[in-house]
């Protein structure tokens, strides 16, 4: 499950979440440090401030993905495009296709001498994600920045069957893969 909401409001959720575990963790301090002396109390407080501090720029940019306007975003379910700013929680697989590949990725190759613009459109999002996860790169358990890697998925799972449906692909067929569907034209 991918969450998309507004900026401000996941800053007001992040900074509500940060301070609840530094009042717990605050209070805890507190209790443990009643039947000491004060002085404990008063040398971690700063270290649960910089704890603070820290679990919010963690969640607020490292956990957490940015979705500009005209990106999409790829979930197993969905493929959606921005129309303004989002954040996004991610508590599963996604992608998110940069504002370059919005028509598909482009690719200027040669095959048997002749030169091809190739074009990679994305069309099944919970194939393409299950397919090709090797090429989605920043898609972790803590920290998410989940991007294609095109050209890499390009030269490693797309070229050589492309190759091989030349002249279905130069006579203006297209190449159905796992999410993808394939369609090249010779250039000049």
């Amino acid at each position: 499950m991918i969450w998309t909401i507004t900026p401000w409001v996941f800053y007001v959720i992040c900074a509500i979440v940060t301070l609840i575990i530094g009042g717990v963790a605050g209070y805890a301090l507190h209790r443990a440090g009643a039947n000491r002396s004060k002085r404990i109390e008063r040398l971690l407080s700063p270290l649960l401030a910089v704890f603070m501090v820290g679990l919010f720029f963690y969640l607020s940019f490292s956990f957490a993905d940015r979705l500009q306007p005209g990106e999409q975003l790829i979930t197993s379910d969905s493929l959606e495009e921005a129309q303004e700013t989002k954040a996004i929680i991610p508590l599963g697989s996604y992608a998110v296709l940069d504002n370059v590949y919005a028509f598909g990725y482009y690719k200027s190759d040669q095959w048997d001498g002749s030169d091809v613009l190739v074009r990679v459109q994305v069309t099944g999002e919970e194939a393409f994600l299950e397919s090709y996860e090797p090429y989605i790169a920043g898609n972790g358990l803590f920290f998410n920045h989940s991007r294609v890697e095109f050209e890499e998925a390009y030269e490693k799972e797309w070229r050589a069957p492309a190759q091989e449906a030349e002249s279905r692909l130069l006579n203006g067929g297209s190449l159905e893969l796992d999410g993808v569907t394939i369609e090249a034209e010779q250039t000049e």
